[in-house]
């Protein structure tokens, strides 16, 4: 009924691709499948109307008002060819103008290689042409260089001679002769050295000048050949272009081939299509070879570069030594320089010698006869004139005598300098002669080496000619190569573009009616696309509506499943990608993707990362209230460690989670019954911790507690604390208390890692004033601690004793899952404390709720899918139908309303308890509470009622 009420068969596959999840309760349909017959197999003309769109109904019609011409037309239109060979040749056309696209494209990426090739080729002679200019320049000033440099030391030279010669002559006098020939003959080899050197270095220079005109012939040659390469391809380019403009065709009037005609035109057009495809694989070859010739070539290019530098700096080295040995030459010149100067300065003190040696003699040979002529003046004349005159010519010869004696002191330092000049002298002409030596051993080395080096250059060079000449030959035979297929791709083309200009001809009209049929049929399957949509989504509602009154019903448990968002300890990379997605129409399927495909998960509610705190509650709410119309009903979180389960329950300050959230919802329900209604409200917060009860609200929270069976029915735990509430604020003091005694610790995948399973037990006893009823109802509100692998949780020492704890007792809940899915006989409840105190929860008679929390991240994968497995299982357990107690005040009788409520929303009424889907983490749950609080225990073997712990100030 359903798969005929929403699909027909022929729309079916236009509604959706996507394959629709099949719901496990309460039905399930397949759509594929009418009348429980296979649907037989489409014909080709059934395919061709499918896949434009079109129906029978949608056949174009004739009007009998139209004139006799138009319908003579359709006649022979209908006559020659059916309007699916017409479409049929349109989509042919279509796949011909996309390849002639392609070719043109092609066509246009080979011209702008050509380009690009003919640029590169360009730059490369350009800067050939530049390197070969800057070779010239640099050869030519080396030569001039190296000329003048030896013209230099010739002249310097000659020079050094002729002033060596002099100061023999001088120095030796007699020996003139000897060292004026031996000078000459020292001087004249010399020479003739120099000028067979210079003239060998002129004919290096003529011949590497002849070289290199020889390299600039062929330089010119090969940019000839370049420059006819270029005007064919700018010829060819505009051969192209001529070809590539469209031709103007007139209309002509619509004709129709036959299908005969069309197929060989098909089969010719594609034959065609191979050969080009042919063609362009060539090409591409082609051009991938050019490309590598053009490799090598810059390879080469950069060898010779690299080679140039090597000369250039070669030569700058040869031209500082030639600058050193002109230095070095410059100071022999100036120590010849200060040896004349000396020898001058002993010339002039051997005349001045030569003249006091004369006056000496000269005064030597007057001074008898001034002895005389003094004798005769004394003896004449003894004035004291005369006595005067003889003192002071005696004072003259004494003074002549001193000066006598220096100027002999003199000329023997003057001999001794000479003969010290003459020892320097030959010093100095032995350094002139091994430098001379020396400097023509290194010049004879530059040489060589330049001859070496021009050799080396001019063989390369000549290689480089040869391998461009064999390029090019080889471009101009891909050129040939290329020209050809070329005209051949144009001669195709033309070809095409005739054909395809008669086809729009032919089936403009034709089109144009298609378009209008199929924008009518595509609005038409719009429309009943989102009617079918809307009833989708109302089928969804009354499934969903009936679904919740079947849990209602049989008691089945309801699952909520949560995702918590990415959090830092998820770390980075691929194993923090997001493995969970959601329905987008259903919030009750979620799906993991494990191992490359997706596996489904259908639970009661799904909420998403972005869920707040408040969300969640809304769902839980009407559950967790119904427990002040007295029923016992239970809450519990699980999941794996680090999931989230802490904050679903209990939350933050700023952000409560499930506990305060409740409690505050029931104190709020309290205060609108008021006037009908009086409650009390009992808190008792307790912890399983390594499989044992402690009292997080006791004075000595290590004291170990037992589970008794009260004898009128039930489980309770003797001396467990409970404090009566009765405000918001008295809740959050005992939270306070109860988390400060709770076991945490820090393990690798949380870093507030719950250590054991808590739970909050609430008790609310209402009297209604009036008819003196009293109700009785339990919330259990558990937070299991987190299931975990020690090798991701790095648990060791208490940690993992702890952790072995906790994983045992969740296994012992799979275990009586497992039972009571089974609806075993036998259901082991006592194999650990958790579920011994959730016997009553999993055991019937109680509303229970799971929170499943999960991650989504992907090294978390295999928890998840676990937790996932573990909630489908639980939400198939039918624990039968949850019961009110209520107890009549008057005779003291117990009453249990085993029918659902279906109470009122007004106070001083039962709060309405309305069938609703869970959206939460699993977690596990147990209902701790004694039968009688009014009893006290009178020994310790039998069962006592717990005491009531009161804060100061607290109502009670």
């Amino acid at each position: 009924m359903m798969a005929s009420e929403f699909h027909t068969p022929s729309t079916y596959d236009m509604l959706s691709k996507k394959h629709s999840p099949v719901f496990k309760t309460p039905m399930t349909y397949s759509p594929r499948i009418v009348g429980n017959k296979p649907v037989p197999s489409p014909s080709r003309q059934d395919l061709w109307k499918k896949e434009l769109g079109l129906n029978d109904d949608l056949e174009p019609q004739t009007d009998s008002d139209e004139n006799s011409e138009e319908d003579e037309a359709e006649e022979d239109v209908n006559r020659h060819i059916s309007q699916v060979e017409v479409i049929s040749l349109q989509k042919q056309l279509e796949q011909r103008n996309s390849q002639r696209d392609e070719l043109l494209l092609l066509v246009k990426s080979h011209r702008d290689k050509v380009r690009q090739y003919k640029s590169k080729l360009e730059r490369e002679e350009n800067n050939k042409r530049q390197q070969l200019k800057i070779l010239k320049k640099n050869y030519d000033i080396t030569i001039q260089e190296k000329d003048n440099l030896i013209s230099n030391l010739q002249s310097l030279a000659e020079e050094q001679e002729n002033k060596i010669l002099e100061l023999e002559q001088r120095l030796l006098g007699g020996n003139h002769e000897e060292m004026k020939t031996t000078g000459l003959e020292l001087t004249s080899g010399a020479t003739r050295k120099l000028i067979e050197e210079v003239k060998r270095l002129q004919n290096d220079k003529f011949t590497l000048t002849s070289q290199l005109s020889s390299a600039q012939t062929e330089v010119r040659t090969c940019n000839e050949i370049i420059q006819s390469l270029q005007v064919k391809i700018s010829k060819l380019e505009n051969d192209n272009d001529n070809l590539s403009k469209p031709d103007k065709v007139q209309e002509d009037e619509v004709t129709y081939p036959c299908s005969t005609d069309t197929e060989k035109e098909v089969e010719l057009l594609q034959t065609e299509r191979q050969q080009l495809l042919e063609e362009l694989v060539e090409l591409k070859k082609a051009r991938t070879k050019e490309a590598t010739v053009y490799k090598l070539a810059s390879h080469r290019q950069q060898q010779l570069e690299d080679e140039v530098k090597r000369l250039k700096q070669k030569l700058d080295d040869q031209e500082k030594e030639a600058v050193e040995r002109e230095a070095a030459i410059q100071q022999k010149k100036e120590k010849e320089q200060q040896v004349i100067v000396l020898l001058s300065e002993k010339q002039q003190n051997l005349h001045t010698i030569c003249e006091l040696q004369a006056q000496i003699t000269a005064l030597q040979a007057k001074e008898p006869e001034v002895i005389t002529k003094v004798k005769k003046v004394e003896v004449q004349v003894e004035s004291e004139e005369l006595k005067t005159k003889y003192a002071v010519s005696q004072e003259q010869i004494q003074e002549l005598t001193k000066i006598n004696d220096e100027v002999n002191n003199k000329l023997s330092h003057a001999h001794a300098r000479v003969l010290e000049l003459e020892t320097q002298l030959q010093v100095a002409q032995a350094d002139f002669e091994l430098m001379t030596s020396s400097l023509q051993e290194k010049l004879n080395q530059s040489h060589a080496e330049k001859e070496i080096a021009i050799a080396e250059a001019s063989k390369k060079l000549q290689q480089e000619v040869d391998r461009l000449r064999a390029d090019h030959s080889t471009f101009c035979q891909k050129l040939d190569t290329t020209n050809n297929s070329f005209s051949q791709l144009i001669e195709s083309f033309i070809l095409l573009q005739k054909k395809a200009n008669s086809f729009p001809h032919m089936i403009k009209s034709t089109v144009s009616q298609v378009k209008i049929e199929v924008c009518s049929a595509i609005a038409d399957i719009d429309t009943y696309n989102q009617e079918l949509v809307g009833k989708y989504h109302r089928e969804m509602q009354l499934r969903k509506k009936y679904h919740n009154e079947l849990v209602e019903l049989k008691g089945n448990i309801r699952v909520f499943c949560r995702v918590r968002p990415k959090i830092k300890e998820d770390g980075t990379g691929s194993q923090a990608d997001n493995v969970i997605s959601f329905d987008r129409d259903d919030d009750g399927l979620i799906y993991v993707e494990s191992k490359g495909r997706s596996q489904t998960f259908e639970v009661d509610r799904v909420f998403s990362e972005n869920s707040t705190q408040t969300e969640v509650f809304d769902e839980v709410k009407s559950v967790a209230i119904s427990c002040i119309d007295g029923f016992n009903v239970c809450i519990f979180a699980y999941g794996q460690t680090g999931s989230g389960k802490t904050y679903t329950m209990e939350g933050t300050l700023l952000d409560p989670g499930i506990n305060q959230r409740a409690l505050q919802e029931l104190f709020h329900v309290i205060e609108e019954r008021g006037l009908d209604w009086e409650y009390t409200v009992t808190v008792s917060v307790l912890e399983i911790y390594n499989e044992m009860i402690r009292d997080l609200l006791g004075d000595d929270i290590s004291f170990k507690m037992e589970v008794k069976m009260n004898p009128e029915g039930g489980l309770y735990i003797p001396g467990l604390s409970y404090v009566n509430v009765a405000s918001v604020e008295d809740v959050n003091k005992v939270f306070v208390v109860g988390q400060k005694n709770r076991a945490t610790a820090t393990t690798n995948m949380n870093e507030h890692s719950s250590r054991s399973h808590a739970l909050l037990c609430v008790t609310v006893t209402g009297e209604n004033k009036t008819t003196k009823t009293r109700t009785t109802g339990k919330l259990n509100l558990v937070d299991l601690a987190g299931s975990e692998r020690v090798s991701k949780s790095g648990a060791d020492g208490a940690r993992l004793k702890e952790a072995q704890s906790i994983n045992k007792s969740l296994a012992c809940l799979g275990d009586v899952i497992q039972a009571l899915r089974a609806k075993q006989s036998y259901i082991p409840y006592r194999n650990s404390k958790l579920t011994y105190l959730l016997q009553d929860s999993l055991g019937g008679d109680s509303k229970t709720l799971m929170l499943v929390q999960i991650a989504p991240v992907r090294k978390n994968e295999g928890e998840t899918i676990c937790s996932l497995n573990f909630a489908q299982r639980v939400r198939n357990v039918e624990l039968g139908a949850a019961t009110r107690k209520v107890e009549k005040l008057e005779n003291g009788d117990v009453e249990v309303d085993k029918t659902p409520q279906k109470s009122s929303s007004g106070p001083g009424t039962p709060h309405k308890v309305a069938p609703q889907r869970d959206t939460s983490c699993p977690a596990i749950s147990h209902r701790i509470a004694s039968q009688n609080l009014t009893k006290t225990p009178t020994s310790s073997s039998k069962p006592s009622t717990p005491q009531h712990k009161s804060t100061p100030g607290w109502k009670k």
